[in-house]
């Protein structure tokens, strides 16, 4: 991580590498939190306060760099159940709003974050949810990735300003949901969103591979995403080892999209896009194989259901090594710089249900977050992790994140992983 220090550092944002080592010894601070996770929170709050410090770089996968489960819950004993998801939201939310630390567990029962099912129950850990430091993470699983990732990040800033190719926009994209469920409309929301996201960005040429439009293949992603291009959108279903959506009409089926594997045939070095992906669990960085066997143990040969009402939890794939969108940004002679996705369970409004002939699909949840991400960067929010942090800020501020758990849901899933403090389209 050395040259990416002196890198920084050379380019005036002042940088300093901390180990946990020097965390958990009080090396710089003392700090007394209740565990590992709140130590480096603790640590950020000081640093925060001394040193003035805006950017982290959280540096480790999800045991390396201990992670915090929110417990918001939804869909308790439901098809959709989730109980927990990882939140990195949690180190960049550092104050209440009356200035006093925000631990995520007002209550203080040790669970963080609580937000028991069903709809009715309140929230039981007042979570202030808005960012006061811009937190990223590399979820390094090696040292052949942190070396992949600083020589990716030194390139991108110092050498893609002024390339004819960051101004390419990618955007991918189908009928996220049935009509069915749409009281009357029929929108295909993925592309719908894309659309709003290519308004925001006028100054760039849109690619569409589209559902709609007979495109959207593995191939033709692959290929576009290795001519190289500043930003990649991505909008449909997802897992830990998959994207994918629907054409119009057929939402039994899928459309071709993109595995893991196949982001080993990128070939846009030194090329590399902003990654925004709407999709369910894309960014779930807790995935390890030891999953496979703890699933298997848990649930028997039910691991493998297929029934349609009682998948086993086999085919959620959280046993693959990484994730999809850190194996996007990981992949050594392409992929991309940084990608921003939903840890757990992605919310998309459907329909025209507030009747102003607008898609409810861009007027909130993860519509209205991917793309207004989009709006602030061409607004000039022009630092990764500043574009990223007013997004979550601007949700905050505008929607019911108190009362509604699935607002609260939204910013608290979705985490960046990427430098924080990189420069969307590198230094002149």
């Amino acid at each position: 991580l050395k040259p990416l220090v002196e890198h920084k550092n050379s380019y005036g944002v002042k940088t300093i590498l901390v180990n946990l080592s020097d965390i958990y010894e009080d090396r710089y601070f003392q700090v007394d939190g209740r565990d590992k996770q709140e130590e480096i929170k603790l640590f950020i709050k000081n640093a925060h306060e001394e040193w003035g410090i805006k950017y982290v770089l959280l540096v480790g996968n999800f045991w390396r760099i201990p992670v915090r489960y929110s417990h918001l819950e939804t869909d308790t004993g439901g098809k959709y159940e989730e109980l927990s998801f990882v939140s990195d939201l949690y180190y960049a939310d550092l104050y209440n709003s009356d200035g006093s630390f925000s631990s995520w567990d007002t209550d203080g029962d040790g669970i963080y974050a609580e937000w028991p099912y069903p709809e009715y129950s309140g929230i039981e850990d007042h979570v202030d949810m808005t960012p006061d430091v811009y937190v990223g993470r590399l979820a390094c699983t090696s040292t052949t990735e942190v070396e992949t990732m600083v020589d990716k990040i030194i390139t991108y800033e110092t050498s893609t300003y002024g390339k004819p190719w960051f101004n390419r926009f990618v955007t991918v994209a189908g009928d996220t949901f049935d009509k069915e469920w749409e009281d009357g409309t029929d929108y295909n929301e993925g592309e719908v969103a894309c659309g709003k996201a290519i308004e925001y960005m006028s100054d760039f040429t849109a690619i569409k591979l589209w559902a709609s439009l007979h495109n959207l293949t593995t191939e033709n992603i692959i290929e576009e995403i290795s001519k190289g291009c500043g930003f990649a959108y991505f909008v449909g279903h997802g897992n830990p080892r998959s994207w994918a959506t629907h054409e119009n009409g057929d939402y039994m089926n899928w459309t071709e999209g993109l595995y893991n594997r196949d982001m080993l045939r990128f070939s846009n070095k030194d090329k590399y896009p902003v990654l925004m992906v709407g999709g369910c669990h894309n960014s779930e960085i807790d995935v390890t194989p030891l999953n496979f066997i703890k699933g298997l143990l848990r649930e028997g040969l039910h691991y493998f259901s297929t029934d349609p009402d009682d998948f086993g939890s086999y085919w959620f794939y959280n046993w693959v090594p990484e994730c999809w969108s850190w194996f996007f940004v990981k992949v050594k002679n392409g992929g991309a710089i940084a990608s921003i996705g939903s840890t757990g369970y992605g919310g998309v409004n459907i329909g025209d249900h507030n009747s102003n002939g607008i898609p409810d699909c861009i007027e909130g949840a993860d519509g209205w977050f991917e793309t207004h991400f989009f709006k602030l960067y061409m607004d000039g929010v022009n630092i990764l992790g500043e574009t990223f942090g007013e997004t979550i800020r601007d949700y905050v501020q505008l929607f019911p994140v108190y009362e509604d758990r699935y607002d609260a849901k939204i910013v608290q899933t979705h985490i960046l992983l990427g430098d924080p403090s990189l420069r969307i389209g590198g230094y002149q």
